[in-house]
């Protein structure tokens, strides 16, 4: 059996479990750095960081979207 290596992006194994489906988010969508950050701290359940920047940010829009139209729910 043949072990197929897997080239690791920026932000590490977690979105290389996502699968394909995170091949085609377009970086230059509507998202702003703040808000992939905010949803990517509340997919992966980091309650600490989600908190502190709804207590904290002024320019957050918390109701903002991904590219498959998932919010922070």
């Amino acid at each position: 059996m043949q072990h197929r290596h897997t080239t690791l992006g920026e932000k590490g194994r977690w979105q290389a479990i996502r699968g394909p489906t995170y091949m085609f988010n377009e970086k230059g969508t509507c998202l702003m750095p703040e808000e992939e950050r905010f949803l990517d701290s509340a997919e992966y359940g980091n309650n600490p960081v989600v908190r502190k920047m709804l207590e904290e940010s002024k320019t957050l829009n918390f109701n903002c979207m991904d590219y498959m139209g998932q919010n922070a729910l």
